[in-house]
């Protein structure tokens, strides 16, 4: 009796909690028919899996999620002309160069690819251009997303870059 009560305890705490499957960070991803058949892929997986191809097609398998969940509150994203990341990739510096219409805030967070927040940038921007830095020499080489958030008096505005620091 010993033995079966943390098994039974095991099972019931999987069926309560209802196990998640294995997740990535895609890139992007989308369904579509090919020749009457549904089918889904996904770009940006970061796994390390089997390729078959023939002249008409490359398959990779992977781990493809069916299931996008997006939870919080509903943002816009900044305009192209607005705002631009550049080099990528870089060794060093990171330009974040900006063009709002309006006075305001931007806040830039760096994040390594397991979530981890690195560094927190906060600057109060003119109308206008303006040019700012963020230094990643101190980081070794791979990747990092960096996120900006815009804010003006009227609403926030964000966008989320996937950036490359080289060696």
């Amino acid at each position: 009796m010993k033995k079966i009560l943390p098994v039974l305890a095991l099972f019931f705490w999987l069926f309560v909690f209802k196990l998640q499957g294995q997740t990535t960070a895609n890139v992007s991803g989308a369904s579509g028919l090919v020749g009457g058949i549904s089918h889904s892929y996904s770009i940006g997986e970061m796994a390390l899996v089997h390729t078959s191809s023939t002249t008409h097609i490359i398959v990779t398998q992977g781990v493809l999620q069916p299931i996008n969940t997006i939870m919080g509150v509903a943002e816009s994203f900044i305009n192209d002309l607005e705002l631009r990341v550049y080099p990528i990739p870089t060794y060093d510096l990171l330009n974040i160069q900006s063009n709002f219409q309006n006075r305001g805030k931007l806040s830039v967070q760096l994040y390594d690819i397991s979530g981890r927040q690195l560094t927190h940038k906060m600057w109060m921007l003119q109308e206008g251009a303006a040019l700012n830095q963020i230094d990643l020499a101190p980081y070794a080489s791979g990747n990092y997303f960096l996120m900006l958030q815009y804010e003006n008096n009227e609403k926030p505005y964000f966008q989320v870059f996937k950036v490359q620091k080289l060696k």
